[in-house]
């Protein structure tokens, strides 16, 4: 899941809020809830990824292409019959159905079924390419083609966004899918301090579970 990086301040205070939570248990991620093998799934998962987003690129994209979601954002909400024809979002990604896909200005929010009836989650951002939860791919894809000072006016508006449309989208979803438990490997810490101002999410182990 994408990050664009949050204060640690309220990291702190979230962490603070969730020592005073009642106990919760967890949901499986990869069918294991064996911390052994959780730390293991996630040393691998952000290896996979770490060797292969941050290396992509894309051909080249103007630059209004990175900035037209911000502008006047719409929530959409597509679920099951809507996107039963889509089994992959990019060719090294294939799955079994997407189960729900909220977009939310620069912003989105998906729930997969994988080949192997694993469900998963991920929130990902508009780069001008493509929605992408690494923040290293959206680095480099707009850094390929575009100026540091684009990068960074995209990376403010990105994350002054997010706090605007997060609590609206948890909404949808909730509403798509009344009852969920899910746990997705956070890509990495920044992305980790992200996942912690979100609502309904708890941290564990490098691990974000979204449950309600």
């Amino acid at each position: 899941m994408v990050c664009i990086d949050n204060d640690k301040s309220q990291t702190q205070n979230m962490e603070t809020l969730l020592k005073t939570k009642p106990k919760i248990d967890l949901p499986p991620v990869d069918g294991t809830t064996d911390p052994v093998l959780l730390a293991r799934h996630v040393r691998k998962q952000r290896a996979l990824w770490n060797n292969d987003y941050p290396f992509r690129s894309r051909e080249y994209f103007p630059e209004e292409e990175i900035f037209k979601l911000f502008d006047r954002p719409v929530l959409e909400v597509k679920k099951d019959e809507d996107l039963k024809r889509i089994t992959k979002l990019n060719p090294n990604h294939p799955f079994k159905r997407l189960r729900c896909f909220i977009n939310y200005g620069a912003w989105s929010f998906k729930i997969i079924e994988q080949t192997d009836d694993i469900i998963t989650w991920d929130i990902s951002v508009w780069n001008g390419a493509t929605f992408a939860f690494h923040p290293d791919e959206c680095a480099n894809q707009i850094l390929d083609h575009h100026s540091e000072e684009v990068f960074n006016r995209w990376r403010r508006m990105a994350r002054a966004q997010y706090d605007q449309v997060i609590g609206p989208i948890i909404k949808a979803a909730k509403e798509c899918f009344p009852s969920f438990a899910c746990g997705s490997v956070t890509s990495c810490d920044s992305s980790e301090r992200l996942m912690e101002a979100t609502p309904e999410v708890i941290i564990q182990n490098h691990i974000a579970y979204l449950i309600w």
